[in-house]
């Protein structure tokens, strides 16, 4: 079963990451639910920054 962190664990986390990039990933992932492959095959064009959503496809691996 896995934990669950609470929202204190979650801030920490987040502000111990000094680099804005990684920290706008962990953001990202966090904030969205994403797994870490979904997350790493995000791309640009699948931000919408305006509308504050993700579009990604699901690829199912055989």
């Amino acid at each position: 079963m896995p934990s669950v962190l609470s929202k204190e664990e979650v801030n920490t986390l987040i502000e111990s990451v000094d680099n804005l990039k990684y920290r706008a990933i962990l953001m990202t992932i966090y904030g969205s639910g994403l797994r870490l492959g979904e997350a790493a095959r995000l791309k640009i064009c699948d931000i919408d920054s305006r509308g504050i959503t993700l579009k990604f496809s699901l690829i199912l691996i055989e």
